[in-house]
């Protein structure tokens, strides 16, 4: 997931990595709907 200035990557099934860049994206003002992707 790509945010202006910061870059995430995890693996397919890392929920840790995944829920810190959820976090991440909430935190920016990122609507919840653009944040619920699949793995």
């Amino acid at each position: 997931m790509i945010f202006p200035g910061r870059i995430f990557r995890y693996a397919i099934g890392d929920h840790a990595g995944r829920a810190e860049t959820v976090r991440y994206g909430r935190l920016a003002g990122v609507p919840p709907h653009q944040l619920d992707w699949g793995d």
